[in-house]
Parts: C-alpha cells; sequence; structure tokens
C-alpha cells in the first residue's frame, strides 16, 4: 500500500493538472481563490484524487496513474456519497469502494478550430446575465431538465449568455468555472425551452460564452456531454469541438466492504 498525503499548496498540485490539461480542466480551474478552498486533494503512488464540496454533491476526480487510487479511497477519501468522474483506466478501482447504480456515459470535448454559429434571424438578441435574472435562469433549467450542475455564484464568472426572445430567456449557456490565472473554462449549463430547440438558440448562447472566454485569454476550454446525446454531440461539433477521451459520471454510494482486490 503507498503513503496518502494531502496536498494543500498549489504549487504541488499544479503539476499533476498540466500534464493532461484537457482532462484536468476542472481541476485546473478549482486551484482559482474562492474555489480552491473547497477541496481536498490526496495523491499516493502515481495518482491524484479530488473532492470539491462547492456543490449540492461531491464529485470526485482522479488523476494520472491508477495505482494509488485504492489507497487514497481506503484511508483519504470515506464518503458515503461521491458523484463519480472516471475515465476507463480510473473506473474499477474506485468502482471497488464505491458503487455505482446509474452510470452515465460521458465525453469529454475540447475546442480545436472555432466556428461561431449565427445569431438566429428571428428577432431574438444575445444578452449576458447577471445575478438580477437568477430566477429567470432557475426557471429555465426548471423546465428544460438542464442545469443540474448549476449554482448561482457561476453567475459572478460573467460568462453566462441567453438567447432572449420576446423579454423571455429561452436557451442559456454559460461555465461551471473559470481561471484567467489558468486559461481554462468549461462550458456548461446549457439549457433551451423544449418549445424552442431546434433552432439554433444553444449553439448561439454557446457562441457567445465561448467567444467571451477567448476575449479573456482562456485557451483551454471544453465541456462534457452524455455519449447519447447525439443531437448536442453534433452541435458542439459544428462550433469545433472535438472528442477527447470518454468517461462515467453518476452517483456512487460506499461499498460497505471494498472489493478484495481494491488494494492489491
Amino acid at each position: 500500500m503507498g503513503s496518502v498525503r494531502r496536498l494543500t499548496a498549489r504549487a504541488e498540485i499544479r503539476p499533476w493538472l498540466e500534464r493532461e490539461r484537457p482532462w484536468a480542466i476542472y481541476a485546473l480551474g478549482d486551484l482559482a481563490d474562492g474555489l480552491f478552498e473547497l477541496c481536498e486533494w490526496y495523491t499516493a503512488r502515481d495518482s491524484l484524487a479530488l473532492i470539491f464540496k462547492g456543490l449540492g454533491f461531491v464529485p470526485l476526480v482522479t488523476i494520472g496513474g491508477a495505482n494509488g487510487i485504492a489507497d487514497i479511497l481506503a484511508s483519504a477519501i470515506t464518503l458515503d456519497e461521491v458523484y463519480l468522474n472516471q475515465r476507463d483506466e480510473h473506473l474499477a478501482a474506485v468502482q471497488a469502494f464505491y458503487d455505482c447504480a446509474a452510470p452515465h456515459r460521458m465525453a469529454r470535448m475540447t475546442l480545436s478550430d472555432f466556428r461561431p454559429a449565427a445569431p438566429p434571424a428571428d428577432g431574438s438578441r444575445i444578452v449576458r446575465l447577471g445575478m438580477d435574472r437568477l430566477d429567470e435562469i432557475k426557471a429555465l433549467y426548471a423546465a428544460s431538465e438542464a442545469g443540474d450542475a448549476f449554482a448561482p455564484y457561476q453567475l459572478a464568472t460573467g460568462y453566462f449568455h441567453a438567447v432572449e426572445l420576446d423579454g423571455q430567456l429561452v436557451s442559456v449557456a454559460g461555465v461551471h468555472l473559470a481561471s484567467k490565472t489558468y486559461a481554462v473554462g468549461p462550458v456548461g449549463n446549457v439549457g433551451t425551452l423544449p418549445a424552442c430547440r431546434g433552432r439554433g438558440y444553444a449553439a448561439a448562447a454557446t457562441t457567445a460564452v465561448v467567444r467571451a472566454l477567448q476575449n479573456d485569454g482562456i485557451t483551454t476550454i471544453g465541456l462534457n456531454v452524455e455519449t447519447a446525446n447525439t443531437t448536442a454531440i453534433r452541435v458542439y461539433e459544428r462550433l469545433g469541438f472535438v472528442r477527447y477521451c470518454e468517461f462515467t459520471e453518476g452517483a456512487g454510494i460506499r461499498r460497505r466492504q471494498p472489493w478484495p482486490q481494491a488494494r492489491a
């Protein structure tokens, strides 16, 4: 069993993340002030694990090799519930400790050659969103069954944009976090009213978000999308996003006893 250490210095954590920026895009953003204080970072052997406590659930992200994951989960991260975010090479080690009854197969996409979408020619307009429209944003997410990882503090980034039609928000896109210091901006919290889908609104709102990120010098821009959501994937591909990798996410419940091979 490897020695598990908790890391508390950004200077020690960042080199792990820079090895694979597209996969570590969220973790790099979590180094920023205000988010870093909500994180716990652990390392053992060739593995790094992060838990983030700033949402209504606790994401577990693993980076690097898989050899030390079992050591970390055996002694340092022992929460009853986490939200898994694991690539295939890490999944077996994590599932030895956490049962995921309803896994989602996801694709991480990264921006390669940006191809902006044209604004819809129907009288709608693109607007930047602030806290003054929080109630409208929440209502749109509720109606569109989107925004599961939305938290109001994310609006403070200034990157949320929407398509507004006749004074109503019909499509919203934003970020989960963003950092000029680390030049990362994971796009997310994209939702469109069901009656307004198929009109190019999501592409237009996402285009506005990407432009704002690029204008601020953010170079690593990515997003997550379910592999089964082929419609969304086609939209993102038209904007210039490409698949980087696939991974599994979903609620993980701690097993009473780890699988025997977990700490081999």
